[in-house]
């Protein structure tokens, strides 16, 4: 049985067409399998949905707060025995035996000199950081003791971070540190509370913005090294 030219061309097309269609076909069909386990999560994530919007709703469990002159005969009530505050009994007594009664409307003011002794260094919650480098975030307009600084950059963790940035502690971080996260931000704050060599250390919550890893080496750097670089006579808090 013989084929003419034109026969055999006419076969050979019709069987290029019917590959190209299978290949065409043969990427949906192979992800057809995916394609319905993510219906299948849909319509699970879709049924938790419904489930809670036609949830009954709850009762408004929020506590109405009244003004203080309403049901309140008081609006600051002090009355005690002990409370008193003097760094030398022998000297005149600042607040003492204090029985105080402030009404509503009333207006009292407190006279006297205003003083602080020592320097306290204060580290907040959330961390306030100046424009300009790290450097001069960290000295806050104190001269540079090389020697200390190393120390606090050790102790604040941040040898590794200072090693990654293109200028070193020299590094512009930009208005209030958008250039770094929000771990870093807390560690500079520290290390200027550090530095500064102050009487007393007010520590806020010093860990909340830095991960857990992170706040168990400064945890331990810190007890390690204080001892060395604090004075007995300085105190944290």
């Amino acid at each position: 049985m013989t084929h003419s030219p034109g026969e055999i061309v006419s076969y050979v097309t019709v069987d290029v067409y019917r590959i190209a269609s299978i290949r065409i076909v043969q990427e949906p069909i192979r992800l057809l399998p995916d394609v319905l386990q993510v219906f299948i999560e849909a319509k699970v994530s879709f049924d938790r949905i419904m489930k809670f919007l036609e949830a009954p709703e709850l009762g408004n469990r929020k506590l109405q707060q009244e003004g203080i002159g309403k049901n309140c005969e008081h609006s600051i009530f002090i009355r005690s025995d002990e409370i008193s505050w003097d760094l030398n009994p022998s000297s005149r007594p600042t607040l003492r035996n204090i029985d105080l009664v402030v009404k509503p409307g009333e207006k009292i003011a407190i006279c006297g000199e205003v003083d602080v002794h020592g320097k306290i260094a204060y580290v907040s919650q959330t961390a306030w950081i100046q424009t300009g480098s790290i450097r001069e975030n960290i000295l806050f307009g104190s001269e540079m003791d090389p020697v200390r600084y190393e120390h606090v950059i050790e102790k604040s963790c941040l040898v590794k971070d200072l090693q990654m940035l293109p200028f070193g502690d020299l590094t512009e971080i930009g208005e209030k540190g958008v250039n770094l996260s929000g771990g870093q931000k807390q560690r500079v704050q520290l290390a200027r509370a550090l530095y500064q060599n102050a009487d007393i250390y007010l520590l806020d919550d010093p860990f909340s913005a830095v991960d857990a890893k992170t706040a168990t080496t400064l945890f331990n750097v810190n007890k390690l090294l204080l001892p060395f670089f604090l004075t007995p006579l300085q105190t944290f808090i």
